[in-house]
């Protein structure tokens, strides 16, 4: 899988309140999960996910009163569904 495109184009990705799934996290201020990102109608870069065989995918946004200040995402090769301990933990 070549995941190098997929890479490169999140590098200069600029995530917009609302849009994708960085933006989603970012508007909602909570977890978004993805069991499958090719059933995403907004996923910006679903081209380069699906070159780089990925399926799976969630965000977390990290809060300082009461704002966002950092989102994490993660990626899966396995479509994968929710994990209930995972979230848990978060």
């Amino acid at each position: 899988a070549d995941i190098k495109n997929f890479i490169e184009k999140s590098k200069k990705y600029r995530c917009k309140k609302g849009v994708d799934l960085i933006g989603g996290a970012w508007e909602k201020k909570s977890l978004i999960w993805l069991d499958d990102i090719s059933s995403v109608s907004n996923f910006q870069h679903i081209e380069e996910a699906k070159e780089a065989r990925l399926h799976s995918g969630f965000c977390y946004p990290i809060l300082s009163n009461q704002k966002v200040v950092a989102i994490f995402e993660f990626f899966s090769s396995d479509l994968q569904e929710k994990d209930k301990k995972l979230l848990k933990m978060l």
